[in-house]
């Protein structure tokens, strides 16, 4: 079999009972992985570096397996702008308004009204290299 030096192509490596697939890229020995597993826990409110942020905050779990995954900003409350930063608050606006959308976005696909409807709801992960690169609601399953 040859191939163009440059491309990547995907080989799955084995699919366990446990909802996960794997994937290797052959050019760069990068290890990705899809896993099933559910929101086991979320917030809204402060958290993040410090404590210093304002956002959602997500635990993903599934047998064996569990990180963490937030969408957030620094609050408005706790860290105040200044001349000598390099964001706007126009800036954290965008940032406010983007949090929104993405809970908006993520309350349709897992067909809930609210925050605290998402615990429990089935995800799947994809990991690069042991890192989670995204997630999504399993739209497939509600």
């Amino acid at each position: 079999m040859s191939m163009r030096r440059g491309v990547s192509r995907l080989v799955r490596l084995q699919a366990p009972a446990a909802g996960l697939q794997k994937m290797q890229k052959e050019n760069g020995g990068e290890m990705i992985e899809k896993k099933l597993g559910k929101i086991s826990k979320v917030k809204f409110g402060i958290g993040g570096y410090q404590d210093a942020m304002i956002g959602v905050y997500f635990t993903l779990e599934g047998k064996g397996w569990g990180v963490g995954a937030d969408r957030s900003a620094w609050d408005a409350q706790m860290i105040k702008h200044s001349d000598s930063c390099k964001w706007t608050e126009e800036d954290r606006d965008n940032q406010y308004a983007d949090i929104i959308r993405y809970l908006s976005k993520l309350f349709m696909d897992a067909k809930v009204t609210s925050i605290n409807d998402l615990k429990d709801i089935p995800v799947e992960c994809t990991f690069e290299n042991n890192k989670l690169k995204e997630w999504r609601v399993l739209t497939e399953v509600m």
